[in-house]
């Protein structure tokens, strides 16, 4: 009966030390996942704060786009416009050599 007895100890210690293991196990789980969730804040911060970032350097992106579209425009008419205006100074010499050709 003594060894019965014994036995039942054994297991009776067995069965506290992994219960205490399983314990310890949980108390570092809580702590990582503790620890995880706070890394997962400040990531979650970071995304947003580089969000923000992402879409100010879209909207000056965008003013940028508008303003250079501008002043290629602005580019192309003053083109026309010189040329135009060499063309038509062009005739004017064209007419005036003529008409002094002719005198």
């Amino acid at each position: 009966m003594s060894e019965h007895a014994a036995q039942l100890q054994r297991y009776n210690n067995e069965l506290v030390n992994c219960v205490e293991k399983l314990r310890n196990a949980s108390k570092a789980l809580e702590k990582d996942i503790i620890k995880d969730k706070k890394a997962l804040t400040e990531v979650q911060e970071r995304i947003n704060q580089l969000k923000k970032e992402e879409e100010c350097l879209k909207e000056d992106i965008a003013k940028k786009k508008s303003k250079l579209a501008e002043c290629n425009k602005a580019l192309d008419d003053s083109e026309t416009v010189y040329k135009t205006m060499l063309d038509t100074s062009h005739r004017l010499l064209h007419v005036l050599t003529n008409v002094h050709s002719k005198t």
